[in-house]
């Protein structure tokens, strides 16, 4: 079910709480996905802390760790439940498994969301909201 919700990237505490007063409005549900980029200088704790500000029942929160092993294994440990991770490597796959259970933390490929709708990670809060208003007007009509 997660992955036929649409998702969007997004990159500060602004774009989600934008994001999160709009989707208060309306019935439809969304996968918000942390950038890894804004993670690896900001660290897991301030995410989870981020999460936490922005909480809304229509929304799954996920934070983006690429292929990096020591980036999945810090956010698991600060109780993020929902982490995307990809991998070539069965065994280090295996193990980052194991380790998500053990967390009860979820791992999800960014490759199987249906709709993901990339935003240029950027401060300007009001390009942000420009396009994140256009993609979610398209989703609201497809309903």
């Amino acid at each position: 079910m997660i992955y036929e919700i649409p998702a969007f990237n997004f990159s500060n505490l602004e774009q989600g709480k934008y994001i999160s007063k709009v989707i208060k409005k309306s019935e439809i549900k969304l996968n918000l996905i942390y950038s890894y980029n804004q993670l690896k200088w900001q660290g897991p704790l301030y995410v989870r802390d981020l999460f936490k500000k922005i909480q809304n029942k229509n929304i799954f929160f996920h934070v983006d760790c690429k292929n990096n092993y020591g980036k999945v294994l810090q956010v698991m440990r600060t109780e993020i439940s929902n982490i995307i991770f990809s991998s070539n490597d069965p065994i280090i796959d295996n193990k980052i498994m194991s380790l998500s259970e053990q967390y009860s933390s979820k791992i999800f490929s960014l490759k199987k969301f249906k709709k993901f709708y990339l935003i240029n990670e950027t401060n300007d809060i009001k390009f942000f909201m420009k396009e994140f208003n256009s993609h979610f007007e398209k989703i609201k009509f497809f309903k």
